[in-house]
């Protein structure tokens, strides 16, 4: 019986055109919100330096945890192109963490 009825609907959750047009504007101004949002938080990250933004990871997260990758990222800026060797150490730091994780999430499954 319910589906006899849901037969005249516009969409699956709208009964109407007009509703569902004000869905499609209510999920279209999120997504404007987001992207906004995005845009002013990559400026702002723009603005700090490598060593600043590093500071703000590790006041966010703990030191040395998480993010990895934007975290090797900013050792790469903050190394001088002089110092190679500080940069191939950092990504093979990199490299041994995303491994880790990499076995953890696997051990894991496993066990389920």
């Amino acid at each position: 019986m319910a589906d006899e009825n849901k037969n005249n609907w516009h969409s699956r959750r709208h009964r109407t055109n007009d509703a569902h047009n004000k869905a499609k504007d209510a999920r279209e101004d999120r997504e404007m919100d987001k992207q906004v949002s995005a845009v002013s938080r990559q400026e702002e990250a723009n603005k700090r330096t490598p060593q600043q933004q590093l500071q703000r990871l590790d006041d966010m997260l703990g030191v040395g945890a998480g993010a990895v990758k934007e975290r090797a990222k900013l050792a790469r800026r903050i190394a001088s192109p002089k110092n190679e060797a500080k940069v191939e150490v950092v990504d093979d730091l990199v490299e041994k963490q995303v491994k880790a994780k990499k076995q953890q999430k696997k051990e894991l499954s496993d066990k389920k």
